[in-house]
């Protein structure tokens, strides 16, 4: 799922986490921070403007559904 977010298949709101578990929340957090661990690792020096352009937009989707699924989960533990 954490690919499927990057690439913009899947887009995040509070309500794609409301049928998750809290297992299944922390794995996909864990999934999410090794993805963009990955994004950052191949980043190149010659390359182009657009490919930069798409790496930096998956990188954002990415953080946007962490933070989405932060806020989420504190909102629940309350």
């Amino acid at each position: 799922m954490a690919r499927d977010i990057g690439e913009g298949f899947v887009q995040v709101s509070e309500r794609t986490y409301r049928g998750m578990t809290d297992a299944e929340m922390q794995q996909l957090s864990h999934e999410s921070e090794r993805y963009m661990r990955e994004l950052r690792a191949e980043a190149g020096v010659n390359e182009e403007p657009p490919e930069m352009q798409a790496r930096q937009r998956r990188l954002g989707r990415l953080r946007h559904a962490m933070t989405v699924l932060r806020a989420y989960q504190q909102k629940t533990r309350r």
